[in-house]
């Protein structure tokens, strides 16, 4: 028997004109990891962290997260659709005027990640945010700033990426050219004079490569 028959026959044995059932949906089931955000900084700035959203819920839901400062942080992706049995991770960066400020001031910053459920087949998300029906559940998660050791510091310092250094264009010499049989050598012979300390002249050839 299909629900309907089966409130069919409750209204008919009620004497009543009519049902009305409420129907109490529980909230969907969803992990955030971790539960305290911890921004890591040293001297050579402040890392990029993550976080992730579990849907441990059977129906797929919407997330949304929201920032005291959105100012000081870049979140992606900030927003979407998790699956059934599904997580996503989130990753998190440090902007803004958090970058200059040493130690970074997180202590009033918090995020919230609001989450609803949405059927698999919905694609317009906005519609769903907008829905009066749509119930919006929410979760807090606290930031705290943490200083790095210092050995851990120096074990990952930021390293610059290095410019392409071209291959040196290795330069045949002479000695290359005649021990290699690709190349033809020509000569021509060229007068040369020579004046001896008594004041003769010798005349004698040398011979000389033939310029290309």
């Amino acid at each position: 028997m299909c629900i309907r028959d089966r409130l069919e026959d409750m209204r008919v044995n009620a004497g009543c004109t009519r049902v009305i059932i409420t129907i109490l949906m529980e909230e969907p089931s969803i992990e955030i990891v971790p539960e305290e955000l911890v921004l890591n900084y040293s001297e050579a700035g402040i890392e990029p962290t993550e976080m992730r959203i579990i849907n441990n819920s059977r129906d797929d839901v919407l997330y949304k997260i929201k920032l005291t400062s959105p100012e000081n942080y870049l979140v992606k992706p900030s927003q979407g659709r998790i699956a059934s049995n599904e997580e996503i991770a989130i990753s998190i960066k440090a902007r803004g005027d958090l970058l200059i400020q040493y130690p970074p001031a997180t202590d009033s910053h918090k995020f919230l990640i609001e989450y609803t459920r949405v059927s698999s087949d919905v694609n317009n998300f906005s519609l769903v945010w907008n829905d009066s029906a749509s119930k919006i559940y929410s979760k807090f998660l606290r930031v705290r700033s943490q200083e790095l050791p210092l050995h851990e510091a120096a074990a990952n310092p930021a390293i610059p990426e290095s410019p392409e250094v071209p291959e040196p264009v290795r330069e045949t010499n002479y000695m290359d050219r005649h021990m290699n049989a690709a190349f033809e050598i020509e000569c021509v012979r060229v007068p040369v004079k020579i004046e001896t300390t008594g004041g003769e002249v010798l005349r004698a050839e040398e011979s000389a490569e033939r310029p290309e």
